[in-house]
């Protein structure tokens, strides 16, 4: 048994104005009382709207070729390509752009930023001798080399001053 027709279906033959023939509702008598019922409700409210307006049916032809017409002659755009309302947003987003810009905090130059370094490598130190978490001994055994090295450097610099000084 066919399935019956659904709603897309119904709306696709009675906007083709088509008859039944090759379809479904050919013979399907309740898809075809479906059909035609629609269809006569679509011709009732066109009889009631006509009724209402009291136009002729001279004025409804004319306006059925009117707007025909104008949906195909139509060259104007559908509105300003940068609506009205988006310009208050952008000139807020771009005051708010300036002023961020403007508030960039300056770098700290070199001699603070070695200040601040040794002081951080200075609180690591007393850290690790405090005898710090165990995750971090293999860190105490790389920082009593890099003492060790440092220490050594010092003494090495300290012997070329005094030789650049004779």
């Amino acid at each position: 048994m066919n399935k019956h027709l659904s709603d897309s279906e119904i709306a696709e033959i009675i906007s083709a104005g088509s008859s039944f023939a090759g379809s479904h509702a050919e013979q399907c008598t309740q898809c075809r009382s479906e059909i035609e019922n629609f269809e006569d409700n679509l011709s009732n409210l066109r009889q009631w709207a006509r009724s209402i307006s009291g136009m002729p049916e001279e004025f409804w032809a004319a306006q059925r070729i009117r707007t025909v017409l104008s949906l195909g002659t139509t060259t104007e755009p559908a509105g300003p390509a940068f609506p009205r309302i988006a310009w208050p947003a952008f000139a807020a987003l771009a005051a708010l752009a300036t002023f961020m810009l403007a508030r960039t905090p300056s770098l700290p130059n070199e001699e603070t930023q070695a200040a601040t370094d040794h002081d951080l490598l200075v609180q690591v130190e007393r850290v690790l001798e405090s005898g710090g978490p165990a995750a971090l001994a293999p860190t105490s055994i790389l920082l009593q080399e890099i003492s060790a090295n440092a220490s050594s450097l010092d003494s090495r610099d300290q012997i070329r001053e005094r030789n650049h000084e004779n």
